[in-house]
């Protein structure tokens, strides 16, 4: 049986949400400040995406619901200018997965193609 599933396109970008990507001084993604209103945006999306997961994980009668973010990656598109060699629909993939999960599937996590991604 598949659950109910949400998926938002709402975890990091290149790392620059990730509390564990960018905790390091030294990390690559630390030094991306001048992008900090859209990492900070990114990063309040992702605790919405733990505390919706949660709120139905615990509540009778919607335990089946799958709240997820999905990480499409670099994709060619307007708000890129086209600078990827990534297409829309290979950023779709994990959008379709988590939108088809199982029932005992994960929940309240950041994926991408590559898995589950760091918060």
């Amino acid at each position: 049986m598949m659950a109910t599933r949400v998926s938002a396109v709402t975890c990091q970008r290149a790392g620059t949400a990730s509390f564990a990507l960018t905790g390091e001084i030294d990390s690559p993604y630390a030094a991306a400040g001048h992008i900090l209103p859209y990492s900070s945006s990114k990063a309040a999306l992702n605790m919405i995406t733990v505390r919706y997961a949660q709120a139905f994980q615990r509540t009778a009668g919607y335990e089946q619901i799958k709240i997820n973010s999905a990480s499409p990656g670099h994709v060619a598109t307007d708000l890129t200018h086209h600078g990827s060699s990534r297409t829309p629909a290979e950023g779709a993939r994990i959008i379709v997965r988590l939108a088809t999960l199982a029932a005992d599937g994960p929940n309240g996590g950041c994926f991408s193609d590559a898995g589950a991604q760091p918060w």
